[in-house]
C-alpha cells in the first residue's frame, strides 16, 4: 500500500453549499519527511479529491490511497484558505516510515526472528545471494507493524551483516538503528529513531 503520511481529521464534517453532504478530509497532521510533507502539504488542507475521485470522509481518502503502489503518483485537489490547487504526490511505502518515539527500544521485541533457511528460501523464492534473518511474525500489538512485513529478509543492522540471531544484540545501537532489508525482488533500507 502507498503511504500519504498523514494523519487525517476524522471529526470533521464540512458541508458542501447546498448542505447535503460532506465534502472533503481535513489534515491534521503532516508527519515529517514522508509523502505528504514532500509534497507541501500543510495541517488544515482539506484534500476535496484524489485522482479526480471526490472524497468526502476518512474511510474514502484511505480506500483512495491504500488502492495504489508505493511510488505512485496521484493527483490531490486541495483546499487551504479559500484557494482550491492541485498538487502532485509521490506516495512512499511502509518502509519510509520513521519511527521517532521512545518505546522502540533497541532490540527487537514482539517481533518473531529466525534464520533464514533453505525451507524458507525455497517457499519465499529468494535468490541464494541474500542472506539475513527472515521476519516470520509480528504481534497485531506491535509497534513494529508499521515497520516491519511479514517475509521481509533483514540483510544488515547499522551496516553489519546478520546472518544470525546471535549477531542481533551486538549489531542493534541505544539510539538509533538503520535496516538494510530485502523483500519482493528489491534491496532497501529504513531507519528507527528515537527521540
Amino acid at each position: 500500500r502507498g503511504l500519504l503520511g498523514v494523519v487525517l481529521d476524522g471529526q470533521y464534517f464540512p458541508q458542501s453549499q447546498t448542505g447535503k453532504r460532506p465534502i472533503g478530509v481535513r489534515i491534521s497532521e503532516v508527519q515529517p519527511g514522508l509523502a505528504a510533507d514532500r509534497a507541501d502539504l500543510y495541517p488544515g488542507d482539506i484534500v476535496l479529491s484524489v485522482n479526480d475521485q471526490n472524497v468526502s470522509s476518512v474511510r474514502e481518502l484511505q480506500v483512495a490511497i491504500a488502492s495504489k503502489k508505493p511510488g505512485s503518483q496521484i493527483t490531490l485537489t486541495i483546499s487551504r484558505s479559500q484557494e482550491v490547487f492541485m498538487r502532485d504526490v509521490i506516495l512512499g511505502d511502509w518502509f519510509d516510515f520513521l519511527v521517532r518515539t521512545p518505546i522502540f527500544g533497541p532490540f527487537i521485541t514482539d517481533v518473531g526472528l529466525r534464520p533464514l533457511g533453505e525451507r524458507e528460501r525455497a517457499i519465499l523464492k529468494i535468490p541464494e545471494k541474500v542472506n539475513g534473518i527472515l521476519v516470520e511474525h509480528i504481534s497485531d500489538r506491535s509497534l513494529y507493524q508499521f515497520v516491519f512485513r511479514e517475509g521481509v529478509i533483514i540483510t544488515a543492522i547499522n551496516g553489519v551483516d546478520v546472518m544470525s540471531l546471535s549477531q542481533v544484540p551486538g549489531a542493534l545501537k541505544e539510539e538509533g538503528n538503520e535496516f538494510q532489508y530485502y523483500f519482493d525482488g528489491r534491496y532497501g533500507s529504513f531507519s528507527l529513531l528515537k527521540e
